[in-house]
């Protein structure tokens, strides 16, 4: 263990403090790194997330699809989607992210939704990576 008072207790506080402030200062000034959802989470990702969920039988896809097409994909991530008061207060991103962030299993083992906001250890090395991995995580354990 580390005792909280040690050089490299402190060390580390210092760096965590100067990392959540630098994402604090992004988030409130994102200026020119605020790219279009679009260029994050792409339309051949959309489509080919639209087609599990027509496999799931999922109702509304071509309302969500007239949605993404002529508003979400189209924001900007920081200013007008994760800083949108009306997805905030509908719990749109946030709820989603509560329940599926961690999984309890039956068997006693946690599964972690591949994000670089939790507990996930395995690498994500580019956005595709990333995007197989959660399409796996989504289709396996969410079901």
């Amino acid at each position: 263990t580390i005792d909280s008072n040690s050089k490299e207790s402190i060390k580390l506080n210092q760096t965590y403090i100067k990392l959540m402030n630098s994402i604090a200062n992004v988030i409130e000034y994102p200026n020119n790194i605020d790219k279009p959802v679009n260029e994050v989470f792409t339309d051949d990702m959309y489509d080919d997330l639209e087609k599990n969920m027509r496999l799931a039988n999922i109702k509304g896809l071509e309302e969500t699809r007239t949605l993404w097409e002529n508003d979400y994909s189209h924001r900007l991530i920081i200013k007008n989607f994760i800083k949108d008061s009306v997805l905030g207060k509908k719990r749109l991103i946030s709820m989603p992210d509560r329940v599926t962030n961690t999984i309890s299993m039956k068997s006693n083992q946690v599964i972690y939704r591949p994000s670089v906001i939790n507990c996930y250890q395995e690498n994500l090395l580019d956005i595709n990576n990333w995007y197989k991995k959660w399409k796996f995580f989504s289709i396996l354990y969410t079901n």
